[in-house]
């Protein structure tokens, strides 16, 4: 499964500073040997993508660098992958908080 580690579980995230809207993850435990791609969700609450929900990444690449939404909140970011090419996505019952701060 994937686990943000940028920001980090319990972080501040600070938008305006030099690649702040790179979001960063790692495939951990139990690793996901077989995928196609990943995507970035992120919402006010566990799992939810109301404030963003990324396009699907090629699977050897572990970050997102799309433009991601200024707000001060507790936010929930979710990294899913997909086996399929996109047809269905997992998150494996994991998620990251972190506070987004100005």
């Amino acid at each position: 499964m994937a686990v943000l580690s940028n920001p980090a579980n319990g972080s501040t995230h600070h938008h305006g500073q030099a690649g702040s809207n790179t979001f960063t993850w790692i495939n951990t435990s139990p690793v996901v040997a077989n995928g196609t791609h990943w995507r970035l969700k992120i919402g006010t609450a566990p799992y939810g993508y109301n404030k963003f929900l990324g396009n699907p990444i090629p699977f050897a690449t572990l970050s997102d660098t799309a433009q991601k939404p200024a707000l001060t909140a507790k936010l929930y970011g979710t990294v899913e992958w997909s086996t399929n090419n996109g047809a269905s996505w997992n998150n494996g019952g994991t998620y990251t908080w972190y506070n987004c701060a100005q």
